[in-house]
C-alpha cells in the first residue's frame, strides 16, 4: 500500500558524532535529496529520504517510524546564521539531524510548520529541552519571541 505524502521537501542527510562535552559535531553529506513525511496510518509516519532522482538507500537512518506527539523537532545552531540544520529525537533519544536545502527562508517556515503540526512538535518547551541536551541555550539560536506556549 502507498503512504500519502504529508510534507516533501528538498532537503540532505548528515554524520553526526557525539563530542565528549556531550554536544554533537553535525557534518552536512554532500547528496542532494528529498526529505518525504508520509503518513502510514492515523498518528504514525515514515520518514523517507531520497536522492533528487528517487533513489531511497536503505540503512538504518533512513524510512524512520515516528509517531505522532512522540518525538521533538529542533532547529540546531551551527555558528552559521545561513545553515538551516534541525534535529529530530526519538523518546529514546535517538537523534536523525537533516540540513534544509530549500534556498527560500519563508518557503522552509511553511514546511516546518506542516512538519511540526502533522508530528504534534511543539517548539518552545521541546527546543530549550534539546538545546540543553546537546549544550546550548536558547540564547544560541534565533526563536520566535514569547518562547512559551500558554
Amino acid at each position: 500500500t502507498a503512504h500519502t505524502s504529508v510534507v516533501k521537501f528538498k532537503c540532505g542527510r548528515t554524520k553526526h558524532e557525539k563530542l565528549p562535552d556531550g554536544s554533537y559535531k553535525v557534518t552536512p553529506i554532500a547528496a542532494r535529496g528529498y526529505l518525504d513525511l508520509q503518513n502510514v496510518r492515523t498518528g504514525m509516519y515514515e520518514l523517507v529520504w531520497s536522492t533528487r532522482d528517487g533513489t531511497v538507500p536503505r540503512d538504518s537512518h533512513n524510512n524512520i517510524i515516528l509517531f505522532k506527539s512522540e518525538q521533538r523537532l529542533d532547529k540546531v545552531a551551527t555558528g552559521n546564521d545561513d545553515d538551516q540544520v534541525f534535529v529530530i529525537t526519538l523518546q529514546n533519544n535517538r537523534r536523525h539531524f537533516f540540513w534544509v536545502q530549500e534556498p527560500d527562508r519563508e518557503e522552509w517556515k511553511k514546511i516546518e510548520a506542516q512538519l511540526r503540526e502533522a508530528l504534534g512538535c511543539d517548539d518552545s518547551d521541546a527546543l530549550n529541552a534539546a538545546l540543553a541536551a546537546i549544550g546550548l541555550s536558547p540564547a544560541d539560536v534565533n526563536q520566535p519571541s514569547g518562547g512559551q506556549n500558554d
